[in-house]
């Protein structure tokens, strides 16, 4: 009959189009199975994603020499201020890969968001979460708010943060780096703090942007971050959590005793007024009992308006400040031209963005030292510019 016999020709293509269509189909598959669901090896290593630089200092301390866990660097070393950064095709290459991301969380990586639309099981461990936080409407540096930086007020607080950032802020903030749990988020949590470490998806609610989000700039606020990073670690990777505690103790240990030194240095300092690039430094003046005039800018690499710098002028001539003070690698024309117009004199500071311009570290060690040696630096230059005599390093 007519339609139930095939030709000899056309079976021969019919059957490899078939196969390459179901081929196909698997591979298809394939790209979209999350890790966890048959989409990854399960070798026993622990794979590590950090998102910028001091983040995977913390964790390279952390971690030490642990075999089996594998630490890895999710923003180049000199790109610098991760709020504006955009995911390449090798970031999510990389993540695919992970079993978790450290980040900082508050916002400072808005990117953490798309990371979760891409791979909607991977656990985000923020480090932020027991920092003393400096809140109010000045403190914010999220890309994109409008907020007037010409002076800062320091409020540290320690709320329990129900709402880490609000509608004024632009970007979709709505995961920051939540990992862990499968709740839906529309209402609140009996323990907010402890439910902001463990989520993995979207969150419904808005978060209040107006939390400066530099907590690592400041090494007190650093060894906290450190602590809270061992603690998450220890419940994610049991058999290895007193090594994390170890590490991570002895390494805060070493960070508090910096911000010691920083702190009796600081005592010395003539002039307290300063001007800085950007909200990076809001932390760090906190703890040495600095008052920051002015910021150049809201978003780093943004150029003012005319009246905007005539602003700054006036503030500059207003309170006289020790220093401008611009983030290196990367030079500062705006910094140069406030500072010739008002005669202060203008310095680097380093918030630890990035090591660009740094030497070289080539051992494991001068690596996990690299935010100490920035903070040495920092002091070094604080002292110069603010009139106090350099004290030893530690």
């Amino acid at each position: 009959m007519m339609g139930q016999t095939q030709s000899p020709a056309r079976s021969r293509w019919v059957l490899p189009v078939v196969l390459v269509g179901v081929v196909g189909l698997l591979a298809a598959i394939g790209m979209v199975v999350p890790k966890g669901q048959g989409g990854a090896a399960d070798d026993g290593k622990l794979r590590i994603v950090c998102t910028f630089l001091p983040v995977y200092v913390f964790t390279q301390n952390v971690v030490g020499d642990i075999p089996d866990v594998d630490v890895q660097l999710l923003v180049d070393r000199d790109v610098g201020c991760p709020h504006s950064y955009s995911l390449t095709g090798r970031d999510l290459k990389l993540i695919s890969r992970a079993d978790l991301v450290v980040a900082n969380g508050l916002g400072a990586e808005p990117f953490l968001s798309e990371l979760l639309r891409s791979r909607r099981d991977l656990k985000i461990v923020t480090i932020s979460n027991d920092c003393d936080l400096i809140g109010g409407e000045t403190a914010n540096a999220h890309a994109g708010c409008s907020h007037d930086h010409a002076a800062h007020e320091h409020k540290g607080c320690s709320h329990d943060h129900e709402g880490e950032q609000t509608k004024a802020c632009p970007h979709d903030h709505g995961s920051d780096g939540h990992a862990g749990c499968t709740h839906d988020h529309h209402g609140g949590h009996e323990n907010e703090k402890d439910a902001r470490a463990c989520c993995t998806h979207d969150h419904d609610h808005d978060h209040d942007s107006d939390v400066n989000p530099h907590t690592w700039v400041s090494p007190r606020q650093a060894a906290r971050q450190v602590r809270t990073l061992a603690a998450r670690l220890a419940e994610i990777d049991a058999d290895r959590a007193d090594v994390y505690r170890a590490n991570a103790e002895a390494y805060a240990q070493r960070l508090e005793a910096l911000a010691q030194r920083m702190e009796e240095a600081a005592k010395s300092f003539a002039n307290r007024n300063i001007v800085t690039g950007h909200a990076a430094f809001d932390y760090l003046a906190r703890d040495l009992g600095l008052n920051i005039v002015a910021t150049l800018r809201e978003i780093p690499g943004e150029t003012g308006s005319a009246a905007e710098m005539a602003k700054l002028i006036d503030t500059v001539r207003a309170t006289k400040p020790a220093a401008i003070f611009w983030e290196p690698p990367f030079g500062d024309k705006l910094a140069e031209t406030i500072a010739r117009e008002t005669g202060t004199a203008v310095y680097p500071l380093n918030p630890f963005n990035t090591d660009a311009g740094l030497p070289e570290a080539t051992t494991p060690e001068q690596k996990r030292r690299l935010y100490e040696d920035v903070m040495n630096q920092n002091l070094a230059t604080l002292q110069r510019a603010l009139g106090a005599t350099p004290s030893p390093q530690g």
